[in-house]
């Protein structure tokens, strides 16, 4: 299901601005397993029926360019390191020793360096 919404320009006064043009944008929800994800997109048209025979190309364009954009953070994400403050240290506490399902599992507990 999708929608196109025209976006009139007004003036301050409430009145329709005629020396803009009107806006035509496309909205769409791709299913993921997290839950919906809305897509949008600008369509150049003159009126409603061009701008319904563009959506299916608009939203195209528009999932493309999302999923580039996903692709691109998933290679930064692959070169990065972590990053850890230079004043911060992981420690380990015994008293943080739990007892679950018969394993023992430790925590970690990031505190300043120099904390007891």
């Amino acid at each position: 299901m999708g929608m196109v919404k025209r976006m009139t320009p007004v003036k301050s006064d409430g009145s329709v601005d005629k020396t803009r043009k009107a806006v035509f944008v496309a909205h769409t929800s791709l299913m993921t397993p997290g839950g919906p994800l809305p897509l949008q997109a600008v369509i150049q048209a003159k009126d409603l029926q061009q701008a319904i025979k563009k959506f299916p190309d608009a939203m195209k364009a528009a999932m493309d360019r999302l999923a580039e954009e996903a692709q691109k953070y998933q290679e930064q994400e692959k070169g990065s390191k972590p990053l850890q403050s230079p004043n911060l240290a992981y420690h380990t506490h015994d008293r943080s020793l739990a007892k679950r399902g018969g394993q023992y599992l430790r925590s970690a507990i990031r505190v300043p360096r120099g904390m007891p």
